[in-house]
């Protein structure tokens, strides 16, 4: 588990697809802990607001962000379907580039 100050939830199952292997680890460290904090990172303000949103409805969490390269790639945990929406270590959480997605 990865244990970030001022994550607004938790995670346990990190998977990566073939593309997101190929993140470099410092970016995706920096990464994983504004996917935590649910930061705005790369994303639009539309989904933004639909992350804070899922917080509460448990919907899933889809960050964007930029390797060391300048390349785009998505952080998504699944949508919590019963409990606590805050409370994500039932859910997966994956990296994979866009055209993967």
């Amino acid at each position: 588990m990865i244990d970030i100050t001022g994550a607004k939830f938790q995670f346990d199952r990190f998977l990566a697809t073939p593309g997101g292997q190929t993140v470099d680890p410092a970016s995706l460290f920096t990464a994983s802990g504004q996917h935590l904090r649910v930061e705005q990172s790369q994303c639009c303000e539309e989904d933004h607001q639909s992350n804070l949103d899922a917080l509460e409805s448990g919907e899933r969490i889809f960050t964007v962000h930029l390797d060391a390269q300048g390349h785009r790639f998505y952080i998504i945990t699944d949508a919590v379907f019963d409990g606590d929406p805050l409370d994500r270590r039932d859910c997966a959480t994956t990296v994979l580039r866009p055209e993967e997605y």
